[in-house]
């Protein structure tokens, strides 16, 4: 198109399209934690005294704000941890990256690769450990139950050191102990 005074009376395009070369460059996200928690985000375990990460979701569709595409972003579980070991926890340090086998993610280039998502007990969870306390476990402790013959199976402490009141068992996860 030919604009100015009398442009088309003066002149004749004799093309009509030109090629350049051209950049396109990837669209920078940032992830945070809500696109995660949105996306469906979750990563629970049994107790096990540590903070590593056990199920997890693996891969999230996340919305990238152009038109309706989705980046595919794969969950590192042995990156990703717990914030604490306890069963109370709803913290996790997440680590992230573009999945490299998703086509679209070409398009888009990650500010960052982890985020601290605070999710709820249906998120993010440690769940108790479930003990099973046997015979061969208390007398490994200590246990000892013995009393002076008295017609009864009652037991009674009939002298110091005759029954114990206290055991420490080892539950099998790490160091820790029941009492």
């Amino acid at each position: 198109l030919l604009e100015g005074v009398d442009s088309n009376k003066n002149y004749i395009l004799t093309n009509k399209v030109v090629e350049v070369e051209a950049e396109i460059k990837q669209k920078q996200l940032t992830i945070t934690a809500d696109m995660l928690v949105d996306a469906g985000f979750a990563m629970t375990k049994v107790y096990d005294g540590t903070v590593d990460a056990d199920q997890i979701s693996d891969k999230l569709m996340i919305p990238t704000g152009v038109g309706e595409e989705q980046i595919v972003l794969v969950i590192d579980a042995e990156n990703t941890k717990y914030e604490k070991a306890t069963v109370d926890c709803t913290k996790a340090n997440v680590v992230f990256k573009l999945d490299e086998t998703a086509d679209v993610n070409k398009n888009y280039k990650l500010e960052n690769t982890e985020v601290v998502v605070e999710g709820t007990q249906e998120n993010i969870s440690i769940t108790p450990c479930q003990l099973e306390v046997t015979a061969e476990k208390l007398l490994n402790a200590g246990f000892e139950m013995k009393k002076v013959y008295d017609s009864t199976v009652n037991a009674s402490k009939v002298a110091p050191n005759l029954i114990s009141d206290k055991l420490n068992i080892p539950t099998g996860i790490g160091e820790d102990r029941i009492v």
